[in-house]
């Protein structure tokens, strides 16, 4: 008989990165494995897929959003319900608080798969007292209710053991994947090179940055201080930052602001090199996704430990380059820009790496999470 599970998450079509890419692709994998899935997110796809039935998390229209959040959470009840699922598969922490009433309601074994830990994230100084309190309560109450925590980093995994005092078999690690069929190595897309003007002599340097998230906020700004310095020894180059979000001023006339991009392999493959410039401040307690992206591609990659959190695995000089300061990290884009055979070792240490990353194989973790849930309870 096959398992049902239902998904809830953040998942939206209109923005297909970050938060969304780690629930979507494991509900399409789930299903392969022989799961019927009731997904309900943000925004679903245009079409239904095969063995997964999307619904609109936010479905009712009121100027009062006392009065929609409850319909829409009423919804939720109700079609879970009629799905009958064997158990609760919530991705981030917003989604787990809407869901914990249905988990005792309906008494149905509860997995919290959780993207980041929203409580680090905003424990810093610049935080009100109240701000960071209510985290860590909401906080706490999902991960002592869940019957299994799944975290995305090794990182991640030891703050929740031990501000939180978890017990250890509580929780289970499964890292952020990558889809490596659609993001691989190509050669750069010449049209989409004139569309965005940039010539033959230009070295590239890509990250994908979307703004409006607190570190990736963090990240553009110290990147950014670094461009003025770098254009002092190389003339000809191009920075291009993918994703949508507002776009602060930037210091060159060379960065190019892409937008939200459909195509994100075509964009990462225009890159000479890639880039994860998040500095200790630019916390975000889970895994970067556009590493695993850049790494699929066979980029080479440049990243602080903070870019590079989750990957335990990679090492340094082998798979990707660890800069230590913004002076080293310049130093260490110029070394792969310059050197094709470090380049060419790097980016193919990388795509090597990705294929464990494979988010086929992620979910055939998850799997066993849900179906050890599922005969515990």
């Amino acid at each position: 008989m096959k398992m049902r599970v239902c998904m809830i998450s953040s998942v939206d079509m209109n923005t297909p990165y970050g938060s969304t890419t780690r629930p979507y692709y494991i509900s399409k994998n789930l299903v392969e494995s022989g799961c019927e899935i009731l997904h309900i997110c943000t925004k679903p796809p245009g079409r239904q897929e095969e063995g997964v039935k999307y619904l609109q998390k936010k479905y009712y229209k009121n100027r009062f959003w006392v009065v929609r959040t409850t319909r829409d959470i009423f919804r939720m009840y109700r079609e879970c319900k009629n799905f009958r699922p064997d158990v609760l598969y919530v991705h981030q922490l917003s989604n787990a608080l809407r869901t914990l009433p249905l988990k005792y309601r309906s008494k149905i074994p509860f997995v919290f798969d959780a993207h980041s830990s929203i409580f680090e994230l905003y424990a810093v100084p610049d935080r009100s007292f109240y701000t960071k309190k209510k985290f860590e309560l909401q906080e706490k109450l999902v991960l002592n209710a869940s019957d299994k925590v799944i975290a995305v980093s090794e990182e991640l995994k030891s703050f929740f053991l031990q501000y939180f005092y978890m017990p250890e078999e509580k929780i289970e690690l499964v890292k952020n994947g990558v889809d490596t069929n659609t993001l691989r190595p190509a050669e750069p897309d010449v049209k989409l090179k004139n569309e965005l003007g940039i010539s033959d002599d230009d070295k590239v340097i890509v990250f994908t940055c979307p703004r409006g998230f607190f570190s990736n906020d963090i990240a553009l700004k110290y990147f950014f201080q670094m461009i003025p310095k770098f254009e002092e020894r190389v003339k000809n180059v191009k920075f291009v930052i993918i994703g949508g979000g507002p776009k602060f001023e930037p210091p060159s006339p060379n960065v190019i602001y892409t937008g939200f991009v459909q195509d994100l392999a075509s964009y990462i493959n225009l890159g000479d090199v890639c880039v994860a410039p998040y500095p200790a401040s630019a916390v975000c307690g889970g895994t970067r996704n556009k590493v695993a992206d850049y790494f699929a591609c066979g980029k080479p990659v440049v990243s602080t430990k903070e870019g590079i959190r989750g990957f335990n695995d990679a090492v340094p000089n082998r798979d990707f380059l660890l800069a230590s300061d913004s002076n080293d990290f310049i130093d260490k884009l110029l070394t792969v820009l310059y050197d094709e055979n470090l380049s060419k070792e790097l980016g193919e240490n990388a795509r090597r790496l990705s294929l464990k990353y494979d988010w086929r194989n992620l979910s055939e973790q998850v799997l066993k999470i849900l179906e050890s849930v599922k005969n515990t309870n």
